[in-house]
């Protein structure tokens, strides 16, 4: 069976691969030794369709046979988890926001200037990194997406598994423009203890211009249907970052009807007031009216700053304070908005295009969104390690940490040194020798 309409990777074992790879040499029908991948061959032409369509396939047809299934099973997993198949034996499909919000968070350090951060690289996989405020409860989707991956760690990073879940997440949300939405692979996961604090969107600011337009490269048009996109979905939690509420009132579907996008038209159109939210270690919340910052006459407030002191955090503990407070927006229907959602509707160069989705009823947003989406996690992708640029045509990023490089593990060499010290690991006799040559072809063809 074809994995697409392109022909399959090479299908023998590695050691034959790389024979013929190096001296190009072939290999007789009797000598051919196929993968293990029954369950992926086992699938019928249209389950394989079905699978395939959240992947670039191109990308997918230049990987092994082993990696393709991995690749297939960790999507078949994800969405049991979710609960998208008539067999499934749970349904945790509220769980696919968070997954979205996994991906988001994991591209969401990116750097255009330095090229740094981003999800290439895995670095949220790194408690340091989880521990970012910003990241609160992120870590359940975090173990959940690392549980699946684990089983397959010899083809699957999870750098590329924390981003393949939130195109799964997406298609188990009813996202409407899937066609637009292909993964593709070939994210690393550093060795190197390398976090980004402090470089994700602030709710309480103009982080959409600040962050995605200014810092990541980003258009007005591209950050506003990011963000109103990524908001269709999704409830806030006041025990992990002290928000309450849904932005739409079916979080887990994508909602955009004859009238236009939802989240937009409720963010244009509604009557909005201004809470402060306060949430307790007992569970319970007091929400209290307080002054919108886009209020002109609005002061602005300072914010303490220090670690509470030993009384307020026993009081904390006896629920007599609230351990934290956030200021949002609340309309009659209790759906809530940001201060940085607020920006869309009131800041330039955004409340064109916000007005524009509030009103558009052949849901270019989705479409808008896919492509923003798309740019988001393939940021930093063509890069050779966590610091470097992406390497010239004539040349090949590889593992250096031998090569004694400063400040990665790894480096941009010219392509044909790696051929020619290939053909060097050929021993007198012909017979190749794996351990050296295995590593260089593997990175020559993208298989690393």
């Amino acid at each position: 069976m074809l994995a697409t309409t392109m022909a399959r990777p090479c299908r023998w074992i590695l050691s034959t691969c790389l024979f013929l790879l190096v001296t190009g040499g072939t290999v007789a029908a009797g000598d051919e030794t196929t993968i293990d991948c029954e369950w992926y061959n086992a699938l019928s032409d249209e389950q394989l369709e079905d699978y395939l369509t959240i992947f670039n396939l191109p990308w997918l047809d230049a990987q092994t046979l082993e990696t393709q299934c991995a690749y297939v099973a960790a999507v078949k997993d994800l969405e049991d988890f979710l609960g998208v198949h008539p067999n499934s034996t749970i349904t945790t499909t509220a769980f696919a926001p968070l997954l979205l919000r996994l991906a988001f968070h994991s591209a969401g350090t990116f750097d255009a200037a330095t090229n740094t951060g981003g999800s290439n690289g895995g670095t949220l996989r790194f408690p340091e990194e989880l521990a970012d405020p910003e990241n609160a409860c992120i870590d359940a989707a975090s173990v959940a997406v690392e549980a699946m991956q684990a089983s397959r760690a010899d083809y699957i990073t999870v750098a590329d598994a924390q981003v393949l879940a939130a195109y799964v997440a997406l298609r188990a949300m009813d996202f409407p423009a899937m066609e637009h939405l292909n993964f593709s692979g070939g994210r690393f996961d550093s060795p190197w203890l390398q976090i980004y604090r402090n470089r994700l969107p602030s709710t309480e600011e103009n982080s959409v211009l600040s962050v995605f337009v200014e810092r990541m490269g980003m258009t007005p048009q591209e950050a506003t249907a990011l963000v109103g996109g990524a908001h269709n979905f999704g409830t806030a939690h006041v025990h992990c970052s002290g928000y309450h509420g849904s932005w739409t009132s079916q979080p887990t579907t994508w909602t955009v009807d004859e009238l236009g996008s939802e989240f937009f038209r409720n963010l244009i159109n509604d009557e909005w007031l201004f809470f402060s939210v306060c949430s307790y270690k007992n569970g319970t919340i007091d929400i209290q009216p307080a002054v919108s910052p886009f209020d002109p006459d609005a002061e602005e407030e300072e914010e303490e700053e220090g670690e509470p002191s030993d009384e307020e955090l026993l009081a904390m503990l006896q629920s007599k304070i609230p351990y934290i407070c956030e200021d949002q927006f609340i309309n009659a229907e209790g759906q809530f908005m940001l201060v940085s959602d607020f920006h869309l509707r009131e800041s330039e160069p955004f409340k064109e295009h916000a007005n524009f989705y509030a009103t558009d009823t052949t849901d270019q947003l989705a479409e808008d969104f896919a492509m923003a989406f798309t740019k988001l996690v393939n940021f930093g992708l063509d890069r050779c390690g966590l610091f470097g640029m992406a390497c010239a045509e004539d040349e090949t990023c590889v593992f250096a940490a031998s090569y004694d490089v400063v400040g990665d593990v790894y480096e941009c060499v010219p392509t044909e040194g790696l051929f020619s010290q290939a053909q060097a690991d050929l021993n007198d006799d012909g017979a190749v020798n794996v351990l050296d040559a295995l590593q260089l072809i593997l990175y020559i063809t993208g298989s690393l």
